[in-house]
């Protein structure tokens, strides 16, 4: 089939995404091989079931590629998976990661008593409420939210493990948001993210986590409609950025956010997602260029910040420096 430059609900034909996505596979290793694994379901998610045995294709000849054999042996795995009709990426469990996020502590904090505490409601406490340590809660058995302009939250950086209480439901739900935070009080590192995704964490602490006016860059990018800037503005995590953070459209719609990267990073994202970071740079001098390139470091100055397009797949986004 020849790559698509747009993604339908049950198209058939393989996005060139998602194709660049199984190029670069063999340079992921661990948790960011899994991080791309998740990937190729969201996109699986939306195709036809028709193109799994391709996908699968696509999936063995990035093993084959791979050096490293524990990754190899893991991208055969999601390859049969695919081809059966299953997940490429392990399932996500979230009560494993409190498991071990719990033993981290423990080993961390020899004194500390790590127990399980009684469940309250959100509605016990208002906004800005400090609720007594025991009403702090640790839900093992519920999944992170899923942000579909930013799927990869804790790749990216914006949500970490943590033991911090949330200040709009008051309870410790072993994650939080480490973003910007845009409210009249500080709310440094202090909601979880399932306040941000339900929107209660916007309406109650009239919060946002990105600038609606950045949402298509002050119409440098594709508009796009009001209840669009509403989630990207006040129900998905944002991101830290060197300036102003602003947020890629495309196609009418925001894109999803992948994360920071410099010229390494870049490459393995592939040809397109350089381009996108010349072109927005607006430098036309090859040397001029090279420099700059060479320069880009994802987590320092001037650095890169990655979009992958909600509707046709394509990798854009802007870089910015201090």
């Amino acid at each position: 089939m020849p790559p698509s430059d747009s993604i339908e609900s049950g198209s058939t034909e393989i996005p060139e995404a998602l194709r660049q996505q199984a190029e670069v596979l063999p340079l992921f290793e661990g948790e960011a091989l899994e991080s791309q694994l998740q990937t190729f379901d969201i996109f699986l998610g939306v195709l036809s079931p028709e193109v799994r045995p391709e996908v699968a294709q696509m999936l063995a000849a990035a093993a084959a590629r791979t050096e490293n054999a524990e990754s190899r042996a893991r991208i055969v795995a999601a390859a049969h998976a695919v081809a059966q009709g299953e997940r490429a990426a392990e399932p996500y469990d979230h009560e494993a990661s409190m498991r071990a996020y719990r033993k981290a502590f423990k080993e961390a904090n020899p004194q500390a008593d790590v127990q399980e505490p009684p469940v309250h409601s959100r509605d016990d406490y208002g906004p800005g409420d400090s609720a007594p340590e025991a009403a702090a809660v640790e839900e093992a058995d519920t999944p992170l939210p899923f942000f579909r302009y930013h799927p990869e939250p804790l790749a990216s950086g914006s949500i970490e493990e943590s033991g911090t209480e949330c200040v709009c439901c008051g309870r410790v739900r072993g994650y939080i948001y480490v973003g910007p935070v845009y409210a009249e009080e500080e709310y440094e590192a202090s909601i979880c993210p399932w306040c941000i995704a339900d929107g209660s964490a916007g309406e109650r602490l009239d919060a946002s986590f990105t600038d609606e006016t950045e949402v298509g860059g002050y119409g440098e990018w594709d508009e796009v409609p009001e209840s669009v800037i509403e989630e990207v503005a006040r129900r998905t995590p944002g991101f830290s950025g060197w300036q102003q953070e602003r947020w890629w459209t495309h196609c009418g719609d925001a894109a999803q956010f992948l994360g920071a990267a410099g010229k390494a990073e870049l490459l393995a994202y592939g040809e397109q997602a350089v381009a996108a970071m010349r072109d927005s740079a607006g430098i036309e001098d090859e040397g001029e260029w090279q420099v700059f390139f060479a320069a880009l470091d994802q987590h320092g100055s001037p650095c890169a910040y990655v979009f992958r397009c909600s509707k046709c797949g394509v990798l854009g986004g802007y870089q910015d420096s201090d």
